[in-house]
């Protein structure tokens, strides 16, 4: 089939870009603040497949045109494990049969070494400088609002549980 025919059977579409609003120009927000917050542990994984042929049999029930030919069969994974600072913490290359089962029982352990880290709560522990560095700071680390915009909010003395260190004042939520 050729393209023309193919594209013919849809309508027009029209990019509407947003507009000004009082001569502000249009922004994009970010709502999940939490999200953009830096995390101790990160795993990057990998899993590998091999194509399986597999037999063509469709259900008279299923409607669909698209049929089953091939299955993605996994025979090994790797991963790595990195901390905040980037430094390998762990990592694993492993091939054979029962692959999946091996990762999510390596994950698994992973996340319960993980949490028993976070179980650990080092109180603050401030220098006269992040002292300084907290009086001066004029706004909220996270969601960038001013401090002084509202008396409700609360600058707050946020820190590393596992270190003790000042990270930087935010928002009391």
């Amino acid at each position: 089939m050729n393209h023309r025919k193919q594209c013919d059977k849809f309508d027009f579409q029209k990019v509407k870009m947003p507009t000004m609003e009082e001569g502000i120009p249009p922004s994009i927000g970010f709502e999940n603040l939490r999200h953009q917050l830096k995390v101790g542990y990160v795993v990057y994984a990998d899993m590998e497949c091999m194509l399986k042929q597999v037999t063509k049999v469709r259900s008279p029930l299923n409607k669909s045109k698209t049929s089953k030919t091939k299955l993605h069969a996994p025979t090994g994974f790797s991963y790595a494990v990195v901390n905040e600072d980037s430094t390998l913490v762990a990592h694993r290359v492993y091939r054979g049969p029962d692959a999946v089962d091996v990762f999510l029982e390596d994950l698994l352990e992973i996340s319960n070494v993980v949490t028993d880290i976070y179980k650990v709560n080092i109180p603050l522990q401030m220098s006269e400088e992040d002292e300084e560095r907290f009086n001066a700071t004029q706004n909220c680390h996270i969601c960038k609002i001013d401090f002084d915009d509202d008396p409700e909010d609360l600058k707050c003395r946020d820190h590393n549980h596992l270190t003790g260190n000042l990270i930087i004042p935010g928002l009391l939520d």
